[in-house]
């Protein structure tokens, strides 16, 4: 008996060392095998090998027999590629080859294959021959290379003896490369014996068990679902039998259904329109419209579709290239056709207003005055046309070509480049006002803001001075800005909104950001391709530049240094900062969306979907509520951001708080002795008077009395106790930073906590998390429910701004305040009935928001309806 129990120990030894010697591989390598090739000829065979390695011999519960990696398939966009391929070589126990005559011209192959012979097991390289020839040398030990057209240099004199490869040239006629083809398979076999380390046979013999097993569990499945399928059958039945109440729920278990598909087309972009969104608003309606009574369910997607960016209006334009621009107001949309007709279109109907007709206009480029009487557009042979908003009239015809701020004096002076003269002409009429910045040949001339200087961007690549500063009354240079002989021509140039800086960029790619003083050194800035658009944000502190590298990035212009990459899916063409700076918005080829991100945290934020994957421009309205997307075919569609949310009345300090007054229908903010501060703020309420108390508390009992929610003195305050009083236990609830805030759901469902850790969290009365409100910018001083406990506002201290979210989901739904300038906050609060959400800011100042979705649900119906209808297709 021991002698045998010895013997059975012995055996199973080295079965027990080598799997432990697999999984302390495993555990070194992150891939079995890295495979290297010829993107050129082998981009279909090369993921077909990885999905077969992948699949071969797999069984049914793993996602993966082994893991491969292959870099179209395993690199994410990163600008450090090299360290990125180097990385995973190291993490790879065999190397797989495809060898062909364009992967022996590969200059990244040969990389490939250096940097594995350089420092691992030559017998873990493996050979598979996809085209040319392989001839082996025995006198010489090595490859014949005068026969040989495979293998890159880097593998000469690397085996000792003659390797053994497999040849798959017949693969590249094959129209089925997978595991049912024959031939393919027993290929794959070849290959994935090495990598599982079993024989060829007996690795076979295991894919046909897992297969089976497959199978088996496959078809136990089914039964298992049939069986389900009869059992729903007889529910069914026994619904008809009970007619009234199934019939109750089938309607309710149908809108929770819609709004469950509701919430899925939330995620999806499509480029027609984004008609996930779209879909995502009729599926929420539909949910409200399918039960007895809207559910919970169908409320709760119908607000957070609706804070979804919509669409407007879409216009087809005459041709392809067309420029945009916004009226001062922002109530109308100017296009501009190649063909030199100017069409105004008011933005909330989707009327055409006004036509004009002008010369032909090569890239339909406009730029209007800073107070919006003139406008200027591209003319044929580089000139420009000088139009008078208000009658749509032409001013005049003026040489040369216009930069995008060529408008200085408050308006009355514009400038002009041609042939690197610098003309300035009189807005009003087209009267030449002389010449600036001779003997400098420039290609841009822009006015500051002030509109008292001008910067002229030279035309050579190479000249001595490359940008310079000039002032418009004296016409003599008062700064050189840019002396670097290597740049390149400069093709972009822009002010930042204080004239206190200026950002330029060339085709090459390479940048630098001015003082426009000349007193500091220029900051260079950079990217890998062509730079197509470069941007001031509204205070000034950041600069954002798109290029043809599929990046935009966002600089701090006070350094130099980046903040935030943005990656493309295309290469870029434009980009530009929202008015309030909250925003970016950037525009590329090869995209299926223009995207808008958050500029505080460069995470994207929402898809504006254009007619084709080509997206040309993107422009923001004044306010910023609205942009206007171009794709290549021509069409504009008009996004709204914004689903409400207007500032509707503000007051100096006060005492907390405000009256929502009964027969007139008004605000009244009040002081402390109840005496008013300020001229009421109109406003429609429900006819009830109630005060608003507005401020943070950091210790609250709940609405029921049975739980009281309290920040414990202990000189850290990162965690809020509940204690309930019936059990006499009391949970702990712990934030990474100081708590600031807590408040109670009116049903005791809920609780909430906001932290200077930069979120707010809901908690259940137990003690259990059910959300994490992320979005501000640094602290958040309070946060209130709204009567029902459907929603939660939160203010932020840091970055003024107050934000509307989705208890159940957690979504943000609306940003209120913010921007440049932004006090600092204290509290904020919902009204009761839910239309008005008011600030308070450190300084006493109240502010009154509207909220568009933060209504009734009647209300939210009737503004769901109201956007199915909006989208007009026009033929401009």
């Amino acid at each position: 008996m021991l002698q045998r129990a010895v013997a059975s120990i012995a055996a199973a030894a080295p079965r027990l060392g080598r799997r432990r010697a697999e999984a302390a591989a495993q555990t070194r390598y992150a891939y079995k095998a890295f495979i290297s090739y010829s993107h050129a000829v082998d981009g279909e065979l090369a993921p077909a090998l990885q999905l077969a390695l992948h699949r071969f011999a797999r069984p049914w519960y793993r996602l993966r027999a082994l893991r491969v990696f292959r870099d179209q398939a395993s690199l994410s966009a990163t600008p450090a590629l090299w360290s990125s391929i180097v990385a995973a070589l190291d993490s790879a126990v065999f190397f797989l080859l495809l060898a062909s005559p364009e992967a022996a011209e590969s200059r990244w192959v040969d990389q490939e294959v250096a940097h594995w012979c350089a420092g691992r097991p030559r017998s873990k390289l493996l050979i598979v021959l996809t085209d040319g020839e392989l001839a082996w040398d025995d006198e010489a030990g090595d490859f014949d290379w005068a026969r040989t057209t495979a293998m890159p240099p880097a593998a000469r004199g690397t085996f000792a003896e003659e390797p053994r490869w497999i040849d798959l040239r017949w693969a590249r006629a094959s129209e089925d490369l997978s595991l049912h083809n024959g031939r393919f398979r027993e290929a794959i076999a070849d290959l994935a014996a090495p990598l599982h380390g079993r024989p060829k046979d007996e690795l076979i013999g295991e894919d046909v068990r897992q297969h089976r097993r497959t199978i088996l569990v496959a078809t136990t499945a089914a039964i298992f679902l049939a069986v389900l399928a009869v059992a729903a059958s007889a529910g069914a039945v026994i619904a008809w039998q009970e007619r009234g109440s199934a019939i109750r729920h089938s309607q309710v278990a149908r809108s929770r259904e819609l709004a469950a598909r509701a919430v899925a087309q939330l995620a999806v972009r499509t480029p027609e329109f984004n008609r996930g969104p779209a879909a995502a608003l009729n599926l929420a309606l539909g949910a409200i419209d399918a039960g007895p009574s809207p559910t919970q369910e169908a409320t709760n997607v119908l607000r957070r579709a609706l804070a979804v960016p919509h669409v407007r209006l879409a216009i087809q334009a005459r041709t392809r290239d067309v420029g945009l621009a916004f009226t001062r107001d922002g109530s109308e949309l100017m296009t501009v056709s190649m063909d030199g007709r100017v069409t105004w279109w008011n933005v909330w109907t989707g009327k055409k207003t006004r036509t004009a007709s002008g010369p032909r206009a090569p890239g339909g480029a406009v730029v209007l005055s800073p107070d919006g009487a003139r406008f200027i557009t591209a003319a044929a042979h580089g000139s420009s046309t000088l139009w008078n908003e208000a009658t749509a009239k032409i001013v005049a015809e003026l040489p040369g070509s216009a930069s995008s701020a060529p408008f200085g004096e408050g308006g009355h002076l514009v400038a002009t480049t041609k042939h690197g003269t610098t003309r300035l002409f009189d807005a009003e009429t087209g009267e030449p006002r002389g010449t600036i910045g001779s003997g400098f040949s420039a290609s841009l001339a822009l006015f500051d803001p002030g509109g008292r200087h001008l910067a002229l961007v030279g035309a050579d690549a190479g000249a001595s001075e490359a940008a310079g500063i000039w002032d418009v009354e004296s016409r003599d240079r008062l700064h050189v800005l840019y002396s670097d002989s290597s740049h390149p021509e400069l093709t972009l140039a822009t002010f930042s909104p204080n004239g206190r800086r200026l950002a330029v960029a060339g085709w090459d790619g390479s940048g630098a950001i001015l003082a426009a003083d000349g007193r500091s050194r220029p900051l260079p800035i950079s990217q890998s391709d062509e730079i197509r658009s470069v941007a001031f944000s509204p205070d000034g502190a950041r600069v954002l530049t798109v290029s043809a590298d599929r990046q935009a990035i966002v600089w701090d212009a006070a350094t130099g240094r980046w903040l935030d990459v943005l990656s493309l899916t295309g290469q870029g063409n434009g980009g530009a900062f929202s008015p309030d700076g909250r925003w970016i918005a950037t525009a590329a080829d090869d995209n299926v969306l223009a995207q808008l991100w958050d500029a505080a945290t460069g995470v994207a934020a929402a898809g504006l979907g254009g007619a084709r994957p080509f997206v040309d421009d993107v422009v923001f309205s004044p306010d910023g509520r609205l942009v206007a997307v171009r794709d290549d075919t021509g069409r504009i569609l008009v996004w709204e951001l914004e689903p409400g949310g207007r500032e509707v009345g503000s007051a100096p300090r006060t005492g907390g708080r405000i009256r929502l007054g009964a027969g007139a229908g008004t605000v009244t903010v009040l002081s402390k002795n109840s005496r008013t501060l300020s001229t009421p703020l109109v406003w429609r309420t429900q006819g009830v008077t109630v005060r608003l108390k507005l401020g943070a508390r950091t210790d609250a009992r709940s609405p029921n009395r049975e739980f009281l929610a309290f920040v414990p003195d202990d000189g850290q305050y990162l965690t809020v106790d509940i204690f309930d009083r019936k059990t006499k236990r009391q949970s702990e609830l712990r934030h990474d930073g100081e708590v600031e805030s807590v408040a109670w759901s009116p049903d005791t469902t809920f609780l909430a906590t906001a932290s200077d850790d930069g979120a707010a969290r809901v908690w259940t009365s137990a003690g259990g998390q059910v959300s994490i409100e992320r979005g501000h910018q640094g602290a958040v001083a309070s946060v209130a429910f709204n009567p029902d406990g459907e929603l939660l506002v939160t203010a932020g201290a840091d970055d003024g701004t107050a934000r509307v979210w989705d208890v159940a989901s957690g979504d943000q739904l609306a940003v209120l305040g913010g921007g440049p300038g932004a006090k600092r906050l204290d509290a904020a609060a919902l009204s009761p009935d839910g239309r008005l959400v008011v600030t308070r800011a450190v300084d006493g100042s109240v502010a009154v928001y509207s909220c568009g979705i933060c209504g009734s649900l009647d209300e939210l119906i009737a503004i769901g309806r109201s956007r199915t209808h909006v989208v007009r297709l026009e033929a401009g």
